[in-house]
């Protein structure tokens, strides 16, 4: 009884809340990977569903993310993050140019027409 109880309740609660999955998939996991690849199937199996169930959520926030029309109420007590960028440029003097070769200070006249 023991046995069984450790085996089939505390065993796949303990590996599950490791690995993060619900003890019910941790128990399917491992039924289904003895059963399919022998013990060692046994023993990859909680972290093979680990990494596929971490897949699998990662799928799903990105699907989410790049379809928000298929989600309408997702966006919805989320708040909108703007982001400001503020340019800041430094006016060009004739003071700066005096070591400077022609073509340089061509490119400076240049830049200090497009920024006007």
């Amino acid at each position: 009884m023991v046995h069984v109880f450790e085996g089939d309740i505390v065993g796949p609660r303990i590996l599950g809340k490791a690995v993060g999955l619900h003890p019910a998939l941790s128990l399917v996991a491992l039924i289904a990977g003895a059963e399919l690849f022998g013990i060692w199937g046994a023993v990859l199996a909680a972290p093979l569903a680990g990494l596929i169930q971490a897949l699998l959520i990662a799928i799903w926030q990105n699907w989410r993310e790049t379809h928000p029309e298929q989600f309408p109420n997702a966006a919805e007590g989320v708040p909108e993050i703007v982001e400001t960028v503020e340019v800041v440029s430094a006016p060009i003097h004739p003071a700066n140019d005096a070591g400077a070769s022609g073509s340089a200070q061509a490119e400076r006249k240049e830049k200090e027409e497009i920024l006007e």
